[in-house]
């Protein structure tokens, strides 16, 4: 991630930092496979979870991931549309903070297209009644079925535009940070003070 004189190449650690996103899709023990991420909305606060993310597109930059519409998430997306994500590999001390903006598909041509690559285990997940975080109580719950037709009812794609993305290395001796943002559709990285 160095140029000849030794300084960070904003355009090398660009294509390093998508290289280890599109890894993690694919990779189940990346490190990046699993970030948080986090919603504000004025009503709700700020909520912080852990997700899977599923695709990672350096142009045009996009990150997506798939919930329950029934999700806190998805209530807090509606009110603010902004998902913020956060990714750490410890093994080269690289963190990843990425601002969004998400675009939610339930029920449309995306979310089918995505469903139908979804094995039996996963849209099993989808149709699991009552909703998520509601109270459990004492009945049993019967097996679900994974082609029962509410899981895609329940299954959401969301798609978030990357409005900017700061890079950050953890170094014995200094630290070292970059901040991406794009102007008339070019990324540009400008290196901060970490």
């Amino acid at each position: 991630l160095h140029d000849v004189s030794g300084e960070l190449d904003p355009d090398e650690v660009w294509r390093d930092a998508w290289a280890r996103l599109a890894r993690a899709t694919q990779d189940r023990r990346h490190a990046f496979r699993h970030p948080v991420v986090a919603t504000h909305a004025p009503q709700l606060g700020v909520r912080a979870r852990t997700v899977v993310l599923r695709a990672a597109e350096p142009s045009p930059a996009r990150l997506t991931l798939h919930t329950d519409r029934r999700s806190g998430k998805l209530a807090a997306l509606a009110l603010e549309p902004c998902l913020s994500w956060c990714f750490y590999d410890r093994r080269p001390r690289i963190q990843l903070r990425v601002e969004t903006r998400a675009v939610v598909h339930v029920g449309d041509a995306v979310a089918r297209d995505v469903w139908e690559r979804q094995g039996p285990a996963t849209r099993a997940v989808y149709a699991v009644e009552p909703a998520p975080a509601t109270p459990l109580g004492d009945e049993v719950r019967p097996p679900v079925d994974p082609e029962d037709a509410t899981g895609f009812a329940h299954f959401a794609v969301v798609e978030c535009a990357v409005e900017e993305l700061d890079w950050l290395q953890l170094g014995r001796s200094e630290h070292r940070r970059i901040r991406f943002s794009a102007s008339d559709g070019v990324w540009r990285g400008v290196p901060i003070v970490p």
